[in-house]
């Protein structure tokens, strides 16, 4: 794409870009086996594929996120704001784009050792995780870093979805209190709702089924239907946007050499493969609808004819000052009644001077 810059209609200027595409954002939230982390045994698999990028920064602190830089996707990269190598979104990232022949970007909020509980009360403002109500740092986690994620990243990038895996923590809490599915419902519909209400959109949930997690001493597995089953009831949710992950609990059975509770090696790949999977489908692709991005503009457009000084005549409903590209559409006769300010003023319609017409330019 060549882009060439003007100034009153006279080219100043022009670049070339190489790398330009429109593709998939997507959001990673849960618990560890969404945030990753550094393996004990094998490999992280690093796509080769150069539309598989992210942000490279581990970002743990509660100021403003930073300026964006993207970068391609390394196995050892970080996915700000908190994601920890490639992981398994490697993998999903390459199978997407080589299928989907688009760039992909991916963030990762998710934050280890977390259950439902806590991303219920984090998102309400409650408590964080580990139970902090007065540590600057720490103070509503884990929902911290996800508001965070959709309010300073994704609001400038859009979004297709936020990708959810997480209900490990919640095998003891759901099995040993008795806790029925509605409560896993319950909770994370609440989570839900809230990511909407930030963003102020209706975001795509797909939601991953799973819940085991393993005993390093006994070598013994165990998967809880109270929590695969609540999930299953979001999925199923009338009209609420959400949609069927990977069944994990199915993907790499626990071995003695690893930690028995998280992914490795070929499963994350596996894992990475699964979750294009069930984006991969008529009903997801049919009914999953991309949120744009919000975006401030600098400048103003004319929308009709009409005052100089009317801000409903221009674009952002505001009057143009010295800071503004001002474009006045053809078709537009705009009357300048009094002082009027432009940085620059591209004119394609009609600009009329009143008696007491000035237009002032930024020196």
């Amino acid at each position: 794409m060549e882009i060439q810059a003007t100034n009153l209609g006279q080219p100043v200027g022009s670049s070339i870009a190489i790398k330009v595409g429109i593709g998939e954002v997507f959001v990673v939230a849960g618990q560890s086996n969404a945030e990753g982390g550094v393996p004990n045994i094998g490999t992280v698999f690093g796509p080769t594929d150069d539309r598989v990028n992210c942000i490279n920064l581990f970002d743990d602190t509660t100021t403003n996120a930073p300026e964006m830089a993207f970068s391609h996707l390394e196995s050892l990269s970080n996915i700000a704001p908190r994601g920890v190598t490639a992981w398994c979104w490697g993998a999903f990232g390459e199978t997407l784009a080589s299928n989907w022949h688009v760039p992909v970007l991916v963030f990762n909020a998710a934050i280890g050792n977390t259950g439902i509980f806590q991303w219920r009360a984090a998102a309400n403002g409650e408590v964080d995780y580990c139970g902090h109500t007065t540590d600057s740092v720490r103070t509503c986690m884990p929902y911290y870093y996800l508001k965070k994620t959709l309010t300073g990243y994704v609001q400038k990038t859009g979004i297709r979805a936020i990708l959810w895996h997480q209900g490990e923590n919640d095998y003891g809490i759901f099995e040993g209190g008795g806790f029925p599915p509605d409560y896993y419902f319950s909770n994370i519909k609440q989570v839900i709702d809230k990511t909407r209400s930030d963003y102020q959109a209706n975001i795509s949930w797909v939601i991953a089924k799973v819940s085991r997690v393993c005993d390093t001493d006994l070598h013994t597995t165990a998967t809880s239907a109270r929590v695969t089953d609540g999930q299953q009831m979001m999925i199923d949710e009338p009209n609420y946007n959400t949609f069927l992950g990977p069944l994990s609990d199915n993907i790499q059975p626990s071995e003695p050499e690893r930690d028995r509770n998280h992914f490795w090696g070929q499963g994350l790949i596996d894992l990475g493969n699964a979750w294009f999977a069930n984006l991969n489908t008529g009903s997801f692709l049919s009914n999953s609808t991309p949120q744009k991005g919000k975006f401030t503009i600098v400048g103003c457009s004319s929308l009709k004819s009409g005052d100089w000084n009317d801000p409903t005549v221009w674009s952002g409903g505001r009057v143009p000052n010295l800071n503004d590209d001002v474009i006045l559409n053809a078709g537009h006769v705009v009357v300048l009644n009094n002082v009027g300010h432009a940085k620059n003023l591209i004119l394609k319609g009609e600009l009329q001077m009143g008696s007491l017409g000035e237009l002032k330019f930024l020196e």
